[in-house]
């Protein structure tokens, strides 16, 4: 079975190479802590200081967003990071 395509909304093309294309989504998942929603700050630490990256807690995707959550709970020792459809 394949996977249907999703609707093409918006398409740009910046060189014979590169472009983006905007897609629909059917739905969001957003990963919680308690029922609460989160953001993630990852720190590294290097020469010139601390450098700060988000990562992503929303997801178009189920798998993604529930792979996140078992990787938190996994890391953290805990089942409070659950997955909920927002959208």
């Amino acid at each position: 079975m394949t996977r249907p395509s999703a609707k093409l909304l918006l398409t740009k093309d910046y060189t014979n190479e590169t472009g983006i294309d905007i897609l629909a989504a059917g739905s969001l998942y957003a990963v919680l802590y308690k029922d609460q929603p989160i953001n993630i700050k990852q720190r590294y630490f290097c020469i010139r200081g601390p450098l700060n990256k988000y990562s992503k807690t929303v997801y178009p995707g189920l798998k993604s967003a529930q792979n996140l959550a078992d990787k938190l709970n996994k890391e953290f020792s805990t089942t409070d990071f659950t997955v909920k459809k927002v959208l």
